[in-house]
């Protein structure tokens, strides 16, 4: 984690000389990593939003894709714990439910939530 955040730090940096005011960050967030978040893209206005799917929709997708019956177990058993703990600490601004939907329609949901396109 401490190596993805400094990497974050540097890639926020480019961009930000280029011109950017905003960046997409698609990742796993705990509490713990709000402040090295923070530290990573400082002037960063930090926007979280929480993809959300049915346990059982989450399973059977990790069920796609695990190939090892050792991946796929701690997989399912992270999946069930994070779904609990994000239920009872939740960090997010929003949720956007992902469950029969394509990746640009939630993408576009993202960006309205959020409004940084009424920001230009």
């Amino acid at each position: 984690m401490a190596l993805g955040f400094r990497n974050l730090a540097a890639v926020w940096q480019n961009y930000r000389d280029a011109g950017a005011r905003c960046l997409i960050i698609p990742s796993l967030l705990d509490s713990d990593d709000q402040a090295e978040l923070r530290k990573a893209v400082p002037g960063a206005d930090i926007y979280v939003v929480r993809l959300v799917a049915p346990l059982a929709v989450n399973h059977d997708r990790i069920r796609g894709r695990e190939i090892s019956a050792d991946s796929l177990r701690w997989h399912l058993q992270r999946s069930q714990f994070l779904h609990q703990k994000l239920a009872e600490q939740p960090l997010e601004h929003t949720t956007v439910d992902t469950e029969g939907r394509l990746p640009d329609a939630l993408a576009r949901e993202v960006i309205t939530r959020w409004g940084i396109l009424q920001r230009r």
